[in-house]
């Protein structure tokens, strides 16, 4: 289903069984490191799953370390969440440009993830084929890339979660 808003001239999508999105508590510990420094550690991340791409972690500001965050002036849309702005987090170097992003006023569909913090999940090095000595001399000089991790520490057994109730533990759909 498609609208599209007079004011803003920008179309709205809704999440269908075309294009389903659901958003849950984790019942983990969700702990964000970038370079050795924990970006994040929350027992209160939401999960957003989105069609056929990787569930991803929301995790609320308040366990967010944004000293180590900076805004950019980056900006994407997505037709099903609305505005997305960006933060770098410089302590990661050239991969860690745009990492991380927020949906500061999503559209009714995906309310629950307003204001909190996604951190795209990245490898420590990209993976290679062969063996180290076939690479190429400006391959073993390159720096190395700092990664990004995203960790799921489990806390006990999988609870089922279902959105028709309001909160787990602490976790609360808005």
């Amino acid at each position: 289903m498609e609208q599209t808003l007079s004011t803003t001239s920008k179309p709205i999508k809704f999440p269908g069984p075309d294009h389903p999105i659901t958003i849950e508590c984790n019942p983990n510990r969700v702990v964000i490191s970038v370079a050795g420094h924990v970006i994040a550690d929350t027992r209160d991340a939401l999960t957003l799953r989105e069609a056929t791409y990787p569930p991803v972690q929301y995790v609320p500001r308040k366990d967010v370390d944004l000293a180590l965050l900076e805004r950019t002036d980056h900006a994407t849309y997505c037709p099903y969440k609305g505005d997305c702005g960006y933060f770098s987090i410089p302590v990661g170097g050239k991969r860690s440009i745009n990492a991380a992003w927020t949906y500061e006023e999503p559209y009714a569909a995906v309310a629950a993830n307003q204001g909190l913090i996604n951190v795209r999940s990245t490898t420590a090095e990209p993976k290679r084929r062969g063996r180290a000595s076939s690479r190429r001399q400006s391959d073993r000089a390159a720096p190395r890339q700092v990664g990004i991790s995203v960790n799921q520490v489990r806390t006990g057994s999988p609870i089922a979660y279902s959105k028709r109730s309001s909160s787990w533990g602490s976790c609360s759909l808005r």
